[in-house]
């Protein structure tokens, strides 16, 4: 496990009893429990016991973590500092990316002027993390998307859309039901509106990055009524499609551009800070 290495992202999968025994050793009791009450639905504490007793050995084994001399298990310094923006932060972003043959659902933790935390989970209920410090966010965001970005010169701003009539589009194209005329009443030049219907239907993947403006300090209602910047991509064979709306608002409204690679690094170093 290369984690020393300060110039470049850092990758762990976790079972979720080792990331819950990860969580109980630096004092956040509390999301280790959520995470076993998602697999075991509320264990008793001898059952507890146990599971996190094998997830020790397991972390130990994997030269995460080490046992002192008095038994008790510490976790490897780059452990804990990776795993330490889950319990502690300042800001949070959300990310879903839909391809046709699957979808990803991603929390950035991010410690201020320090570092960051890509959490997800997958589809074999392991908790793959991703750890970087605060100056690779912005590239690292890029990364996540190839391709995305027209070729240089193709950029331009073609309109604007309500979230609300953006949210009807998903649920149309999800429902088979797209139809010329949802695209001409855009308002739109008729050339654009025909290119999106069909860069919806080709499209190879869409994503959404959301904007959380709240702290590991914040309660479940403040996480809601504290959205941000939204951004939706669409990314097609030729173009890339930039929706940027200022919060996910259904009467926010979305400036609409075909964007460049250098101009989506911008957007996305703006959306972080």
């Amino acid at each position: 496990m290369m984690m020393e290495q300060n110039n470049r992202i850092m990758e762990v999968s976790f079972s979720p009893e080792e990331l819950a025994l990860c969580l109980g050793l630096i004092n956040r009791f509390d999301l280790g429990e959520g995470i076993l009450d998602q697999v075991y639905h509320q264990p008793d504490q001898d059952q507890v016991r146990i599971i996190l007793t094998g997830a020790g050995h397991s972390l130990i084994a994997r030269g995460l973590g080490k046992q002192r001399e008095n038994g008790t298990l510490i976790l490897a310094p780059a452990v804990e500092e990776m795993i330490f923006p889950l319990a502690k932060f300042d800001q949070l972003f959300q990310i879903q990316i839909v391809e046709p043959d699957r979808q990803i659902n991603a929390l950035v933790h991010v410690i201020k002027k320090r570092s960051f935390c890509v959490h997800l989970i997958k589809p074999d209920g392991s908790h793959y993390l991703e750890y970087g410090v605060i100056d690779q966010l912005g590239n690292y965001l890029v990364s996540i998307f190839p391709g995305f970005g027209a070729k240089p010169g193709n950029s331009s701003v073609v309109g604007r859309i309500q979230l609300e009539k953006l949210n009807k589009l998903l649920l149309a194209f999800r429902q088979s039901s797209l139809s010329d005329d949802w695209f001409l009443d855009l308002g739109w030049e008729r050339e654009i509106a025909q290119r999106l219907k069909q860069d919806w239907i080709e499209q190879k993947y869409r994503a959404t990055l959301l904007r959380l403006d709240n702290s590991s300090e914040s309660s479940v209602k403040d996480i809601q009524s504290k959205t941000g910047r939204t951004l939706l991509l669409l990314q097609t064979v030729q173009w890339s499609w930039l929706f940027d709306f200022p919060t996910n608002s259904p009467q926010a409204e979305a400036q609409v551009s075909i964007v460049s690679p250098t101009e989506f690094q911008q957007v996305i170093s703006d959306w972080i800070n």
